[in-house]
């Protein structure tokens, strides 16, 4: 138990390599002992501690490893059914969609069947960002719905701030960018009641002025980084809305928060070297997008299929181009090309183009010549 507890501690404070030290000595321990249950949970503790660092192919493994023993040599049925969930989460950014959509399935027949209340509304919550993948919007919607209902029902308010997170997603791409913007303050307003502080009215005071929320329930969550991933939803809003300095401003409080290693770092630089670029600070413009590039390539050295990595490279290649004439453009715009081809092939479903359109067209106002037609269709 506390080589679990300790493993937390270091995967909060950025310390992965000592959460994952944490769980090899505790491995080390429960094997010598025959401790079959805490070698299970601190399977799915390394598990978590690798998705933090964006080893996807790996947490898998630890998972599947941990399931393996709940359901055969424990018969601990919460547990396989959470390990389930946590597969399909995963799987969910590999791009393997279904995959994640019969991992999903398997946990809530275990969930529904042992009456798993709260655990069932993070496996449906998670499914609705899966549906949103597939372009299943409406099924999305439904799913987030009833999970918050049923968080609501016993005022699990720090389960309540990842349900509305989740929705605002779905909101975003959606286009529904009001309701969005309303779910993130809800997100916002829940932490502030549970965690007992103050936080402004509006928007994006709430977000600015809010502390750095750690990821209070990362089990519950279909990636690490929920208080970014509000910024990151937040700061596409403002692009949309044109309202660069706002933009800016969250997109900077996120950089300023966000571990290095987190998986989704190449998408939060993308986004501030799209904003300066509509601001005109073209130097700091050019910087940035080979910097999401870097990020980008980093990523997938640590995991197979990072279909979202791929996207990123390839828009900021084309962020690029416009910064270049002559012949630099020309071998920058095939790179586009090619790049995006790529990525397509890794995942390509209704929702993940749509969201790429979302970012193709907070872009394309810079793109005077139409280079990124290509892609729009």
């Amino acid at each position: 138990d506390c080589w679990v507890r300790l493993g937390m501690v270091y995967r909060k404070m950025g310390e992965y390599e000592l959460a994952v030290h944490t769980a090899e000595e505790g491995l080390k321990v429960a094997n010598t002992h025959g401790l079959l249950d805490w070698k299970a949970e601190l399977l799915s503790g390394l598990g978590f501690h690798q998705r933090a660092q964006g080893l996807y192919e790996a947490a898998v493994k630890s998972h599947e490893q941990a399931m393996n023993i709940f359901q055969n040599q424990c018969g601990m049925r919460r547990e396989e059914a959470v390990q389930f969930s946590y597969i399909g989460s995963l799987y969910i950014d590999m791009g393997y969609l279904d995959e994640s959509q019969k991992a999903f399935k398997q946990a809530k027949d275990i969930a529904h069947t042992i009456g798993l209340r709260r655990e069932y509304s993070w496996i449906i919550a998670n499914e609705g960002i899966l549906h949103c993948r597939l372009g299943n919007y409406d099924k999305a919607y439904d799913l987030q719905q009833e999970s918050i209902k049923i968080v609501k029902e016993n005022n699990h308010l720090d389960s309540q701030v990842i349900r509305y997170t989740d929705l605002a997603m779905t909101f975003f791409i959606m286009g529904k960018y009001q309701e969005s913007e309303n779910a993130i303050l809800i997100a916002l307003q829940n932490a502030a009641q549970d965690e007992k502080f103050i936080l402004p009215s509006k928007l994006p005071e709430a977000y600015l002025e809010s502390p750095d929320l750690e990821d209070k329930l990362p089990h519950e969550m279909q990636s690490p980084g929920d208080h970014p991933r509000r910024g990151i939803i937040l700061a596409r809003i403002y692009l949309h809305r044109n309202e660069l300095l706002k933009a800016y401003q969250v997109i900077e409080s996120v950089q300023r928060r966000q571990h290095k290693m987190n998986p989704h770092r190449h998408l939060t630089t993308l986004l501030n070297a799209i904003i300066v670029h509509r601001l005109n600070r073209l130097n700091e413009a050019e910087s940035t997008y080979l910097e999401a590039i870097s990020c980008s390539d980093d990523i997938q050295k640590r995991t197979n299929n990072c279909y979202q990595a791929q996207y990123t490279k390839a828009l900021a290649l084309a962020g690029l181009s416009y910064l270049s004439k002559g012949q630099a453009q020309k071998s920058l715009l095939k790179q586009t090309k090619e790049t995006f081809r790529k990525a397509r092939q890794m995942c390509n479903t209704i929702g993940v183009i749509d969201d790429v359109k979302s970012l193709i067209h907070t872009l394309s106002i810079i793109d005077e010549s139409g280079d990124l037609e290509f892609f729009k269709d």
